[in-house]
C-alpha cells in the first residue's frame, strides 16, 4: 500500500510523524520506504513537498525514478529527493554462527606495522 501526503516545504508537517510510526513500528512488511521528493517551478518561488510511504512494493526505487522523471519532463518541474529512509530490515536467523570472533581473533599490532608488512 502507498500513503501520499502532499505540501508546502515550509515547516515540518505533522504528518512526518505518523509516516515514521508506519514505517518503524506499524508496517511489518518488508520492504517498506518513507521517501520526501521536493518539486520547484523555474516560474514560482518556493517548494512542494510530496511525502510517499511505500509497503511491500519490491520495485520501489525504480517507480520513485520513473515517478520523477516524468515530472520533469512531463511537468517542468525540477525535483529533489532529499532523503529516503529504509523500514524495519529483515531478521536473519543465525542460531549457529560458523565463526565466533574474539580479541585474539584480530591483529593488536598498531596499524602503522600492518601496513608496512603489507608492502
Amino acid at each position: 500500500f502507498v500513503l501520499l501526503a502532499p505540501g508546502f516545504d515550509s515547516s515540518k508537517p505533522w504528518y512526518n510523524s505518523l509516516f515514521e510510526w508506519f514505517r518503524t513500528d506499524i508496517v511489518t512488511l518488508s520492504p517498506s520506504h518513507h521517501a520526501k521528493v521536493l518539486f520547484s517551478s523555474p516560474v514560482r518561488s518556493g517548494k512542494l513537498r510530496m511525502s510517499i510511504f511505500s509497503a511491500g512494493n519490491v520495485d520501489f526505487y525504480p517507480h520513485l525514478v520513473e515517478f520523477t522523471e516524468i515530472c520533469e519532463r512531463k511537468f517542468g518541474l525540477e525535483t529533489e529527493i532529499p532523503h529516503v529512509l529504509d523500514g524495519q530490515p529483515k531478521k536473519m536467523t543465525c542460531s549457529d554462527p560458523p565463526i565466533v570472533a574474539n580479541e585474539s581473533s584480530y591483529d593488536t599490532t598498531n596499524a602503522v606495522s600492518q601496513w608496512e608488512s603489507q608492502n
